[in-house]
């Protein structure tokens, strides 16, 4: 693996910048208003997938069936995407009345080998199959824009998985040069490249070194990104990254399709506010595969912050490259708490959680309705997190119980005490 590429939605912005901005979705289908276009959201509503992802959303119904232009931008305008300057249009297409187009914007930041840099998409009028084909256009065959150069996703010459959605044309160019190329809808000049998919928009360019190179032309047709290789196909197929918090942990996910030389994975973090990334672990790889492999690695922050994650994926030969980087916020408790058993009334074993702000001797006692000691359940040391622990009543008869947490804290001493109830 001489490369790894995350295959995601990009804005190259930072966070905070963004995120202080209202977006619209702007286009001939609303005059170019905002009106029916935004904000768009990340509340989990209007064709938003997750809530608080940092991934913006806005679902426009387009009520007749046509093409349309469009484009993203601020409500006062000062802010354009998905390309610097705004100069041009995107475009959809829809296929029937009253369809739903869901329009994305990913305010996270990434940094992987497809272009464009900066990107918005919108779902559903080309997905999962394009309306038309699309054909990889170019002076190495006089900007032919239909005929035999069209794009296939049927995991054939040099496409990695047939049906991802990542479109390829293979060519043997037959003299060395610089050359130009997009890929567009057949017949038209309707066009994913560098600036996103737009109208007879910017080329991209590759280099053959000699004569009869072999040329891979790639699409994601999921993000309208394009890629270019020469001389082998892209070998990469990190599918996935992402990071989730689970109580006082940060636990890291990711999938490839498939791995050539792969010695491992380091993983490394850092926080908000720094420029200096930290090696804290290492997953073995799985050599060469062309099996999916899923990896995972699970972190354990001291401190509440906002934590920034990437991989370096090592070859063998001692060669490496950098995925794409996911952040999260991670929050340790501010106060002592004491949850709810769960279930309540429970047979035979229930749940109970609780909290410390700072490294504590915790004891946990259970006492029944005269106030006779049950049970320790718990006497030990806990850094600040989040725990739970589990309680089982086997031995005991049905009853009212009173479960009493006391936490010694550096500064601080604390005590709760709940009540359950035990049916059998």
């Amino acid at each position: 693996m001489k490369k790894i590429y995350l295959l995601v939605i990009w804005v190259g912005l930072t966070i905070t910048s963004l995120a202080q901005v209202d977006l619209y979705v702007r286009g001939d289908f609303n005059s170019w208003g905002t009106d029916g276009g935004g904000p768009l959201v990340d509340d989990g509503t209007n064709g938003d997938a997750v809530a608080n992802d940092s991934i913006f959303t806005y679902t426009v119904t387009m009520g007749t069936t046509g093409r349309y232009e469009w484009k993203i931008a601020s409500e006062d305008w000062s802010q354009i995407f998905p390309w610097a300057g705004g100069d041009d249009n995107a475009w959809l297409i829809t296929t029937e009345d009253n369809q739903d187009v869901i329009f994305t914007i990913d305010k996270n930041v990434y940094n992987d080998g497809f272009e464009p840099g900066f990107n918005v998409v919108n779902a559903n009028d080309q997905l999962p199959t394009p309306t038309s084909d699309i054909v990889a256009a170019g002076d190495f065959q006089g900007w032919n824009n239909a005929g035999g150069t069209v794009l296939y996703d049927d995991g054939t010459n040099g496409d990695w998985v047939a049906g991802d959605g990542i479109y390829t044309y293979y060519y043997i160019e037959a003299n060395a040069g610089t050359y130009s190329w997009k890929p567009v809808m057949s017949g038209t000049w309707d066009t994913w490249v560098s600036a996103g998919r737009t109208v007879s928009s910017t080329n991209l360019q590759y280099i053959t070194e000699s004569a009869d190179e072999e040329v891979f032309f790639y699409l994601d047709i999921n993000t309208g990104r394009v890629a270019t290789a020469v001389g082998a196909p892209l070998p990469v197929e990190l599918v996935s990254f992402s990071a989730s918090v689970q109580k006082n942990e940060i636990v890291l996910l990711w999938e490839t399709a498939s791995e050539l030389n792969n010695m491992g994975f380091e993983i490394e973090r850092k926080v908000d506010g720094s420029d200096k990334w930290v090696k804290i672990g290492f997953i073995e790889g799985r050599g060469t595969t062309t099996n999916t492999s899923k990896y995972s690695f699970t972190d354990n922050p001291e401190v509440s912050n906002t934590y920034f994650y990437r991989l370096k994926q090592m070859d063998n030969d001692g060669s490496f490259e950098y995925s794409g980087y996911v952040g999260i916020e991670f929050t340790k408790p501010l106060e002592f708490e004491l949850g709810q058993n769960y279930p309540n009334p429970f047979n035979p074993s229930t749940t109970i959680s609780f909290s410390v702000p700072e490294q504590s001797k915790v004891t946990l006692n259970v006492y029944d309705i005269t106030g006779g000691l049950v049970e320790q359940v718990l006497d030990e040391n806990y850094e600040a997190g989040y725990y739970e622990v589990n309680f089982n009543a086997n031995n005991i008869p049905s009853g009212t119980y009173f479960y009493t947490i006391s936490a010694s804290g550096i500064e601080n001493f604390w005590q709760k005490t709940g009540k359950m109830l035990l049916l059998k």
